[in-house]
């Protein structure tokens, strides 16, 4: 019985987390101290600022910043590229995954 209850619960967790796309230009890129004592939460992230960032689908997902993992280099490369560059970007995220608050971690970037 325990074994069929985790099976449904780790089944409804998977059905109700939406994978929503969304794109806009940076804005800004905050980069926050690995030893931050105010909003630890953010230790050592990376916060993305997008311009008129709009999902593809209803989200609880905040519609101007995004989190960056610190262990996710490639994306943070990706995403100075595209800053450098001036170039419009599409963020993906799960959105019931946050950082803090309505701030989805991006899980991949396109440019």
């Amino acid at each position: 019985m325990n074994k069929l209850f985790f099976l449904l619960l780790l089944i409804s967790n998977v059905a109700i987390a939406k994978n929503v796309q969304g794109t806009g230009t940076i804005k800004n890129v905050y980069f926050h101290s690995k030893d931050a004592v105010i909003a630890a939460n953010w230790k050592g992230m990376l916060q993305l600022e997008v311009n008129s960032l709009s999902w593809n689908v209803e989200t609880s997902c905040n519609t101007q910043y995004v989190a960056v993992r610190e262990k996710d280099v490639h994306i943070i490369s990706a995403v100075l590229a595209a800053k450098m560059a001036n170039k419009p970007i599409t963020v993906y995220a799960n959105d019931d995954i946050k950082a803090t608050g309505s701030y989805c971690y991006l899980r991949a970037v396109g440019m």
